[in-house]
This record gives structure tokens, sequence and C-alpha cells, in this order.
């Protein structure tokens, strides 16, 4: 049986045990994607990325979460440029940076990185600005998906379905009391999501 090398990274983190978990896997190329989906599952992490090739600055990956693979990852990507730079497959100097390529089979991104003077290395995906199409929910839609604390509570601005790396539906709430009193519905949220191709669910405020 073949063995390929996994590494486990906390993204969005500085303290172990923190941020989103994010595997990394080499040597992937021969394995297909029903195996990989598999092997994500498996892992159990929010997101995997199994790398096909590394040829200097570009990286040709695909990211699974447990259940689905993803057209382009951010805490993936993360957890992919921090372990190129620690394997030295990437070469950043202090004080400098570099640019590299990820090319997944849906999409193709910039990435930078710079290395501080403390050694640290910050990573920036660069995607495309998203645009924004109005997404028509009812107020009986919203509590169902949010339960009765969110009657009333949108602000002056529109439900939005954008497109990027996912497809994400954006809602905005009124104010931060309201935000802490909703009790989603998992079960309806993922049927919504499941009926109208939604991959993340985005409540914002203006309060703060």
């Amino acid at each position: 049986m073949p063995r390929y090398r996994f590494e486990l990274f906390d993204s969005f983190s500085e303290q172990p045990f923190g941020g989103s978990p994010a595997g990394v896997i080499y040597g992937a190329a021969d394995l297909a994607v029903s195996e990989m989906q598999k092997i994500a599952k498996e892992i159990g992490a929010p997101a995997t990325c199994f790398v096909l090739n590394v040829d200097k600055q570009d990286a040709y990956v695909r990211f699974f979460s447990t259940s689905t693979e993803y057209p382009m990852c951010g805490h993936g990507t993360l957890a992919l440029m921090t372990s190129l730079v620690e394997r030295g497959m990437l070469k950043v100097e202090k004080g400098k940076g570099v640019t590299a390529i990820l090319h997944t089979p849906e999409n193709s991104a910039v990435v930078e990185l710079v290395r501080r003077h403390d050694g640290r290395v910050e990573t920036m995906l660069k995607l495309a600005p998203a645009d924004f199409d109005p997404a028509l929910m009812s107020e009986a839609d919203l509590e169902s998906l949010f339960g009765p604390e969110i009657k009333g509570s949108e602000i002056n601005l529109p439900i939005g379905r954008t497109e990027s790396d996912f497809t994400h539906l954006v809602i905005p709430i009124n104010d931060l009391e309201t935000m802490r009193t909703i009790v989603p519905n998992y079960q309806n949220i993922g049927s919504m999501c499941a009926e109208m191709q939604i991959d993340t669910v985005v409540l914002f405020t203006l309060d703060t």
C-alpha cells in the first residue's frame, strides 16, 4: 500500500490547537478523486490539500472537505504555503517576498508571501473581487433558518449571493444583540444550501 506524507496545520492561529485545521498531503497525483474524498473524510479537518505537483513557483493542488471538493480554499492555502516554505520548496528571505501561483482544476490564483523579520511568513491569497447578485428571501424563509429572533432585523441592505472561491449567501443583520440571540436551524440551512447551491451562509452587522 502506498504511503503519503501528511501534515496538519492550524491556520489563522499562532497557538497549537487553535484556528482552523487543514491537512496537506504530498505526492497525491496518482490518487483518484474518490480516494482523495475518502482520505479527507478520514482526516476530518475542514480542509485537506492534496498536492499533485510543485514546479518552482507553481503549485498544483486539490482541496477537499469531509464531504466535497472545494474550488479554492483560504485556510488550506495557508497550510500549504507554510508547508512549502518549511520544506524549502519555496524560498522566502527575511524582509522579502515571493509570488506563487496556486492551480486547482477550476481556478488559478496568485499567492503573495512575505517573510517578516521575526521569521514568520505572511500569506495573502489574491482572488478577483466578488460580484453580488440580489437573493430573494422572504421573512418566513429567514425565520425558518434562524428563528423568530431574526424577524424585522434586516438593515437597509439587500441579501446578496456572491461567487468567488465559494458561493456565499450574505445576510445583513441590524445589530449585535440580534446576532447573539439567533438560533440557527442547521437542518433547514443545509436543505436551503443544497437547493440554492450555496456553500456558505454569512451573517454580518455594521453594529460594533
